[in-house]
């Protein structure tokens, strides 16, 4: 009887599955036709892998928009989010150059949920400042001033940004503390010491005083895995930032200076002025990266992958040419009993079968 049932369930499970072609356009693949694979920085099962050599069967060229993400030995990001800042009118974000490390384009939504792509203008790895800049045209009516003095011991700050999203969702979050240290780790002048609470994805957010100015940028907290191991303590509150007098002499090296003064008068406003930050590739980020024609055609894939089961529940592929029009998109959803790579070989073929 019980295996009645486990047949019963595995053709249950076969017949929820279904691949379809949600959307096709006219095009025609050439022997020479190039490829761009937008490839997810969280790949679990590196279908990437599948992708590549589906394409190097038919002969196909093609370049990894992330090639490090092929790499299993190489931990790329473990989080594709961050937190930024606005500091003038015109959309110019602030953040750390660790959370754009390896990137051009980004996508980033504000509190009230306006989304755009960004570029990413300057950075410096030294400082782990960057300066990202809206590839459209965007206004705000909130940005942050930049604190052009020493952070003050003792002083009180709020620290806002999008920590752990992908644990505690998008929503903005805020933590408060003082200045606990002029100086960062072994006397470090670039940074501060804070003891309000920082998490993985307040990186690049805004460390405020009680005038809503910029004292800084969240960047780091001492590890708690590692001074336990080696000291057998655990640190508390013992976080860091990198101070705004440096934000104000990268912007100066670039002759950049914000003309306006900020119009951020209550908590709200700051709330308003702070920005998520996602390196997960995008449509919109597609569309953007058409600069480089470095391929005639684009792909871009996403899926949902549960280990406990070793099963797909979803896959989307989509093809763009050059000029970031979508050709076609295939998907496959609901449960199937076949692996992930073979679930990700037939979909992928689609592209390539429907013509």
């Amino acid at each position: 009887m019980k295996y009645f049932y486990l047949f019963i369930t595995l053709i249950f499970f076969a017949s929820c599955a279904n691949k379809e072609i949600l959307k096709k356009a006219n095009y025609k693949l050439e022997n020479n036709d190039t490829f761009l694979i937008i490839n997810p920085i969280n790949d679990p099962v590196n279908l990437i892998d599948i992708f590549t050599y589906e394409l190097e069967k038919k002969g196909y060229k093609h370049t990894l928009a992330h090639p490090k993400i092929k790499m299993k030995e190489e931990k790329l990001v473990k989080s594709s989010q961050g937190s930024g800042f606005f500091i003038s009118k015109d959309g110019l974000i602030a953040t750390n150059q660790h959370v754009v490390d390896g990137f051009t384009f980004l996508n980033i939504k504000t509190n009230s949920n306006n989304n755009f792509v960004a570029e990413v203008l300057y950075e410096d790895k030294r400082s782990d400042i960057a300066i990202l800049s809206p590839t459209n045209k965007y206004t705000t009516s909130y940005w942050f001033d930049l604190n052009k003095q020493e952070p003050k011991i003792g002083e009180e700050i709020s620290v806002i940004g999008y920590p752990l999203s992908q644990v505690l969702g998008t929503d903005i979050r805020i933590t408060k503390g003082i200045v606990s240290s002029k100086n960062g780790i072994k006397g470090d002048l670039k940074q501060f010491q804070i003891s309000a609470a920082i998490q993985p994805g307040n990186s690049g957010g805004p460390i405020i005083n009680n005038s809503f100015d910029v004292l800084g940028i969240a960047t780091s907290r001492l590890s708690d895995k590692y001074l336990f191991k080696y000291l057998d303590i655990i640190p508390q509150n013992i976080n860091f930032g990198v101070k705004s007098t440096k934000i104000v002499s990268f912007l100066n090296e670039h002759n950049f200076i914000v003309k306006k003064k900020s119009q951020i008068r209550t908590l709200d406003d700051a709330l308003e002025a702070t920005v998520l930050i996602n390196n997960t590739p995008s449509s919109q980020m597609v569309k953007k990266m058409n600069v480089e024609k470095i391929a005639k055609y684009k792909i871009i894939y996403e899926y949902k992958y549960y280990w406990e089961f070793d099963s797909i529940s979803y896959l989307s592929i989509k093809l763009f040419n050059q000029d970031g029009d979508e050709l076609i998109q295939v998907k496959y959803s609901g449960d199937s009993i076949s692996s992930p790579s073979s679930i990700a070989r037939e979909t992928f073929l689609l592209i390539f079968d429907s013509l």
